[in-house]
């Protein structure tokens, strides 16, 4: 499934949205859209469906915890959701292999990221870092 959403209007996201079962393998678009928060029971809904998330350009304000528990997401992009609270819970996201968190205000990257062991793309630009991340991948 490939679900886009983008530039909808779209203002808010009922907890109840994902829960139907057609749901599977789910490329999920929502960005472009006044989206202040999304549900915390996404991430447990959704742990073993979705695949991609765009949730750029946003006015999110957090990002729920649950979304460590996404286990088959590989694509995320957060990029222009400056401010955004949470950050470092997709840090634990292990199977990302593309993360974009451009212009999301953060001033550091944790050391350690070895279990993103799939990671291939991370897009730090347009941030407020002060010195050049220490990015510890074991390869």
């Amino acid at each position: 499934w490939y679900f886009s959403l983008l530039d909808s209007h779209i203002s808010k996201i009922e907890e109840t949205t994902f829960e139907n079962p057609v749901f599977t393998d789910l490329n999920l678009d929502i960005s472009h859209n006044p989206i202040l928060s999304v549900p915390s029971l996404m991430g447990v809904q959704l742990s073993s469906k979705l695949i991609s998330l765009g949730i750029s350009q946003t006015y999110l304000q957090e990002i729920p915890e649950s979304f460590e528990r996404l286990l088959r997401l590989v694509y995320l992009d957060l990029g222009h959701n400056q401010g955004v609270k949470g950050i470092e819970t997709v840090w634990k996201i292990s199977s990302l292999q593309y993360l974009d968190v451009d212009s999301v205000g953060l001033t550091s990257v944790p050391d350690d990221l070895n279990h993103l062991t799939s990671l291939t793309l991370l897009d730090l630009s347009g941030n407020e870092l002060s010195e050049f991340p220490v990015l510890c991948v074991d390869t």
